[in-house]
């Protein structure tokens, strides 16, 4: 294997790293959907506190359990070494929930991050048996929140064109877990479907 493959790879999945998932898709949601018209510091306000919230405290929570010897590997490549981390990150869902019900998010917005959260649930329960992809899951729960913005025409700007890339983003951090060698492709396969499922169904009802 080529080491600029390899580089991409690795590359594409820390950009697209589950702990960031949540950020883009709120991004996203305030760009392209009535939310626009919501005031620019509020949107910034809202998209930060989401980073904090659930990229930022898990983060500095593996750090932690990395330098404490918890964790052999700060990516959690170990299926073992996942619960203590997942449990965390799921803690974090719950808070940006209620920091986005604080702000009077509407209630399709909140089923983003509760779909998110019980998709992680999901993939926790089912990591003590069998390694899942958590990249797969981020990543089908963001495109699940974009199928679901067109479907219930949510959107006040062409989000079919974002849909596209997001479905090929998709598709390459996938790719780039198998050549890693971090999952199969029914892995990476169940994890898409998870995501998918945990945020489109509720933003499609709701919506």
């Amino acid at each position: 294997m080529s080491k600029g493959l390899t580089i991409t790879a690795k590359t594409l999945s820390t950009i697209f790293s589950p702990l960031f998932i949540p950020t883009y898709g709120i991004a996203l949601a305030l760009m392209t959907t009535t939310l626009y018209y919501v005031e620019t510091p509020v949107k910034w306000r809202v998209i930060l506190t989401v980073l904090g919230i659930t990229a930022m405290l898990p983060l500095i929570a593996i750090a932690f359990l990395y330098r404490r010897g918890l964790v052999s590997d700060a990516s959690l490549n170990n299926r073992r070494e996942r619960p203590v981390p997942y449990a965390v990150a799921l803690l974090c869902y719950i808070g940006a929930i209620s920091y986005l019900w604080s702000v009077h998010s509407p209630l399709w917005l909140l089923m983003f991050i509760a779909g998110g959260a019980a998709a992680l649930l999901l993939v926790l329960v089912i990591n003590f048996w069998w390694k899942i992809s958590a990249h797969g899951a981020g990543m089908g729960g963001l495109v699940g929140m974009l199928i679901a913005i067109i479907a219930g025409s949510l959107n006040v700007w062409p989000v079919v064109a974002i849909t596209m890339v997001a479905i090929v983003l998709c598709g390459m951090v996938g790719t780039s877990r198998l050549i890693l060698q971090r999952h199969t492709l029914l892995q990476v396969a169940a994890g898409v479907a998870i995501g998918f499922c945990g945020t489109f169904f509720p933003i499609h009802f709701l919506a």
